[in-house]
């Protein structure tokens, strides 16, 4: 199935038309985490704080599947 990992960042939304294949939430979830812990990185070279946007993760029918605030990636095992 296709995701799509949206993201809501200081009261902006940015959707992401483009989406990815994952098998089961389980791998979504798993992605969210670490595509925000990586963004989260990327933020901290530039000097743009990312620990308030979250990822609100939609099916192809656009339902909700998951959301992910970034601050909570760095301590989610």
């Amino acid at each position: 199935m296709r995701y799509f990992f949206n993201i809501r960042e200081q009261g902006d939304f940015l959707a992401d038309d483009t989406g990815v294949e994952l098998p089961s939430l389980d791998a979504v979830q798993t992605e969210a985490v670490r595509t925000a812990r990586e963004m989260m990185a990327d933020g901290i070279l530039t000097g743009k704080a990312l620990d308030e946007s979250v990822f609100e993760v939609t099916d192809e029918k656009g339902k909700l599947v998951t959301s992910v605030r970034f601050g909570d990636a760095v301590s989610h095992d």
